[in-house]
Protein backbone atom coordinates (compact mmCIF):
# COMPACT_ATOMS: atom_id res chain seq x y z
CA UNK A 1 0.00 0.00 0.00
CA UNK A 2 1.89 3.18 -0.74
CA UNK A 3 1.58 6.72 1.17
CA UNK A 4 -1.61 8.08 -0.66
CA UNK A 5 -3.58 4.95 -0.34
CA UNK A 6 -2.86 4.76 3.31
CA UNK A 7 -3.88 8.42 4.10
CA UNK A 8 -7.17 7.99 2.03
CA UNK A 9 -7.65 4.62 3.73
CA UNK A 10 -7.27 6.53 7.25
CA UNK A 11 -9.52 9.51 6.24
CA UNK A 12 -12.00 7.02 5.11
CA UNK A 13 -11.65 5.46 8.06
CA UNK A 14 -12.81 8.43 10.30
CA UNK A 15 -9.34 8.80 12.30
CA UNK A 16 -10.14 12.46 13.91
CA UNK A 17 -6.27 13.20 13.96
CA UNK A 18 -3.65 11.96 12.32
CA UNK A 19 0.23 12.88 13.41
CA UNK A 20 2.31 12.16 10.73
CA UNK A 21 6.46 13.35 10.74
CA UNK A 22 8.18 14.04 7.64
CA UNK A 23 11.38 15.80 6.28
CA UNK A 24 9.10 16.27 3.33
CA UNK A 25 6.15 19.02 4.87
CA UNK A 26 5.36 20.50 1.94
CA UNK A 27 4.97 17.48 -0.23
CA UNK A 28 2.72 15.89 2.54
CA UNK A 29 0.40 19.06 3.12
CA UNK A 30 0.31 19.62 -0.52
CA UNK A 31 -1.23 15.62 -0.80
CA UNK A 32 -3.32 15.91 2.18
CA UNK A 33 -5.14 19.46 0.88
CA UNK A 34 -5.80 17.45 -2.21
CA UNK A 35 -7.00 14.61 -0.37
CA UNK A 36 -9.32 15.74 1.50
CA UNK A 37 -10.68 18.62 -1.72
CA UNK A 38 -12.10 15.75 -3.09
CA UNK A 39 -13.67 14.27 -0.23
CA UNK A 40 -14.96 17.61 0.89
CA UNK A 41 -13.11 17.13 4.11
CA UNK A 42 -11.15 20.32 6.24
CA UNK A 43 -7.04 20.19 7.13
CA UNK A 44 -5.82 21.65 9.98
CA UNK A 45 -2.09 21.72 10.99
CA UNK A 46 -0.44 22.46 14.47
CA UNK A 47 2.43 23.89 15.43
CA UNK A 48 3.94 25.01 18.78
CA UNK A 49 4.35 28.16 17.64
CA UNK A 50 0.94 28.87 16.18
CA UNK A 51 -1.28 26.18 17.82
CA UNK A 52 -3.94 24.67 15.56
CA UNK A 53 -4.63 26.18 12.50
CA UNK A 54 -5.96 25.62 8.51
CA UNK A 55 -3.04 24.11 6.75
CA UNK A 56 -1.01 26.07 4.98
CA UNK A 57 -1.90 28.85 7.41
CA UNK A 58 1.52 28.90 9.47
CA UNK A 59 3.58 28.24 6.02
CA UNK A 60 1.96 31.41 4.73
CA UNK A 61 2.93 33.06 7.80
CA UNK A 62 6.31 31.83 7.75
CA UNK A 63 6.80 32.98 4.37
CA UNK A 64 5.66 36.49 5.10
CA UNK A 65 8.02 36.83 7.92
CA UNK A 66 10.64 35.76 5.62
CA UNK A 67 9.47 38.15 2.96
CA UNK A 68 9.91 41.17 5.27
CA UNK A 69 12.79 39.98 6.92
CA UNK A 70 14.85 40.12 3.32
CA UNK A 71 13.02 43.43 2.52
CA UNK A 72 14.06 45.03 5.70
CA UNK A 73 17.64 44.10 4.94
CA UNK A 74 17.25 45.22 1.30
CA UNK A 75 16.41 48.66 2.40
CA UNK A 76 19.27 48.72 4.74
CA UNK A 77 21.77 48.08 2.45
CA UNK A 78 20.39 50.43 0.13
CA UNK A 79 20.34 53.29 2.61
CA UNK A 80 22.79 55.26 3.41
CA UNK A 81 25.77 54.91 6.32
CA UNK A 82 24.79 56.87 9.16
CA UNK A 83 27.35 56.20 11.55
CA UNK A 84 26.47 58.01 15.29
CA UNK A 85 29.60 59.57 17.12
CA UNK A 86 30.05 58.04 20.08
CA UNK A 87 30.14 60.51 23.27
CA UNK A 88 32.80 61.86 21.67
CA UNK A 89 32.81 65.98 21.98
CA UNK A 90 35.37 68.34 20.26
CA UNK A 91 38.70 69.03 22.13
CA UNK A 92 38.09 72.29 24.51
CA UNK A 93 39.69 75.56 23.29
Amino acid sequence: MNFQTEIETLIRARYPILYIITSEEMRVQNLLVEIAGRRQKKVFEWTYSNGIVPAGASMAASLRTAWRAASAAKRRQRSPSRKKSKGTRPPPP
